[in-house]
């Protein structure tokens, strides 16, 4: 009979602020009614989804000609083609916080219509918790080793063996099978059926920091996107599964340190110190450029709510970010690069893609605009 340990968590996690997980889609006012109903003794706006393809089938055969000729239009609304929309081709429902009818709204991973947390996103930001937790000054030094030698960033094979390396038994490589993260495995979660639907903005720090920050603009317009999320002060639930088994372990020659990796207080652990340490950067980041000329309330009401998010992580319960929004720092080990080596973070910040300055990387934020506060923060109890 095999050593083998099985233990499985309940993993509660609660909203602290609006969560967004794209399925990868958008859709538009062809495919949604603008309304209004009553929630929680309110009058709010709702987004009404249609099932289109339903929808189309179910209409005549001059309407539906009409209707073709119709959506052809950039400016097709749904509402002005049918009003009146019979409840059996309603798909799901969403409150509308952004105080306008937007144009696109960017989906919410869902499945059969009802939101909720893909155990992959759980398990991806853990595992960033882990290397972030695992890695040290020595490691942080060979990254430099990483860059290929014609200076054009850093080389992709040998950074994934890298950091499959903290992970992996020395035998395994880039194997999967030698992975210790798949005995640890995370359930998608409980879901709901109700998305709030939000604006997205950037804010991007200026160059004199006494400036501050200004949103970010193309054509002199502040580019916004609306989101599904689901919404904060929700509790989901899932479940967090480890297996130990001797036997495997010795055949893969796992080290102790790695098998101590699925231990739920070492996960635990390492989800609360990068938390802290990734709010403290931000916190010491939104306090630098504190003189802005965009709204005053705005990095003052989330410089408080980070401090307060720091008052709620706790080893028993941590807190994590996940989702959109998270940005450079809250996906690699960046921060603690920036600690131990500048000099290699200012190296790693020219390599990378895209635009980037060097008075401040990551030099933008995205924030929910309704509420002035990040995207993305949930709160862990496992149990």
């Amino acid at each position: 009979m095999l050593d083998s340990n099985i233990k499985t968590y309940n993993c509660k996690i609660q909203t602290l602020t609006p969560v967004h997980i794209g399925s990868g889609k958008i859709y538009n006012s062809s495919e949604y009614l603008d309304t209004k109903a009553k929630s929680k003794g309110e009058v709010v706006d709702i987004i009404r989804r249609i099932n289109f393809d339903k929808y189309y089938l179910s209409l005549p055969d001059e309407r539906k000609d009409e209707f073709i000729n119709s959506i052809a239009d950039s400016k097709f609304k749904l509402k002005d083609f049918d009003s009146k929309i019979n409840r059996e081709f309603r798909r799901y429902e969403s409150i509308n916080r952004t105080g306008i009818i937007p144009n696109e709204i960017v989906e919410h991973v869902k499945t059969m219509d009802e939101i909720y947390v893909p155990g992959s996103s759980l398990k991806g930001a853990i595992k960033t918790a882990l290397l972030y937790q695992t890695i040290s000054k020595e490691d942080i030094s060979n990254i430099r080793s990483l860059i290929r030698r014609d200076g054009r960033g850093i080389d992709r094979r040998s950074y994934t063996d890298f950091v499959n390396g903290f992970f992996s038994s020395n035998r395994g490589g880039r194997a999967a099978q030698y992975d210790i993260s798949k005995f640890l495995q995370i359930s998608d979660s409980t879901t709901l059926k109700i998305p709030d639907i939000y604006t997205i903005i950037s804010i991007m720090a200026k160059k004199d920091e006494m400036d501050g920050f200004e949103e970010y603009k193309r054509h002199q317009t502040t580019v916004s996107t609306y989101s599904e999320t689901i919404p904060n002060k929700k509790l989901l639930e899932s479940k967090i599964s480890t297996n130990y088994n001797s036997k495997t372990y010795r055949s893969l020659k796992m080290s102790k340190e790695k098998e101590a990796m699925l231990d739920i207080d070492k996960i635990k652990k390492a989800i609360y110190n990068f938390s802290k340490d990734f709010i403290e950067y931000e916190i010491e980041f939104l306090d630098k450029y504190s003189y802005n000329n965009l709204d005053k309330n705005i990095p003052s009401k989330i410089i408080k709510f980070y401090k307060k998010l720091n008052e709620i992580n706790s080893l028993e319960t941590p807190i994590l970010k996940i989702g959109a929004g998270s940005g450079f720092m809250a996906t690699t080990i960046g921060i603690k690069v920036k600690q131990f080596s500048p000099q290699l973070f200012e190296e790693i910040r020219k390599l990378l893609r895209g635009k980037n300055y060097p008075y401040e990387f990551p030099k933008s934020r995205k924030i929910i605009k309704e509420k002035s506060m990040p995207l993305g923060w949930v709160k862990l109890k496992i149990e």
